[in-house]
């Protein structure tokens, strides 16, 4: 018995002795940003929709944070959770106060309509913004939902990584 017990000893350690050599591929532990390549064709690949959602704890959340920018003037939409809405005044901010309108790297920001396009109403569901993507930096943004009717939003601070 005794050798039973010495042969089964013997093939379990030879067992994994051979697995700990074999290679086993690094675990990602976060998700891919999203890489906004503009909207300037109809290809999904091509759009940049950043879908706004309130998480379990009651958050406001983003699909893809960072946002990573490739194409000169890319069309960003964000797309506010069912029951909430963006208004005109602050929907989407950038952080730095010096990035005035003059000379803010984004152009045409407005409430806009599910395909995108700006709208001259106070508020909407959907938020658009044109990077213009002139150089290679990170911006930090506020974006700014309300429920339906309220007064009081909720705030998220994410990034985007203009890579020129």
């Amino acid at each position: 018995m005794n050798i039973r017990l010495s042969l089964c000893i013997l093939v379990t350690c030879g067992i994994l002795a051979a697995c700990s050599t074999t290679s086993v591929p690094p675990v990602r532990l976060t998700t891919t940003p999203h890489p906004c390549n503009g909207a300037t064709s109809d290809d999904p690949a091509d759009q940049c929709v950043l879908t706004l959602y309130i998480d379990e704890k009651g958050a406001l959340q983003v699909n893809f944070d960072p946002v990573y920018v490739y194409k000169k003037n890319a069309k960003m939409t964000w797309v506010a959770p069912d029951g909430y809405e963006f208004h005109k005044v602050d929907g989407v901010l950038l952080k730095d106060p010096s990035n005035d309108e003059d000379n803010t790297p984004f152009s045409k920001k407005s409430i806009a309509d599910k395909d995108g396009n700006g709208s001259s109403d106070k508020k909407g569901k959907y938020y658009v913004w044109h990077n213009k993507n002139n150089h290679k930096a990170d911006y930090e943004y506020e974006v700014h939902v309300y429920p339906i009717g309220g007064s009081t939003p909720l705030i998220l601070d994410p990034t985007i990584k203009n890579q020129g």
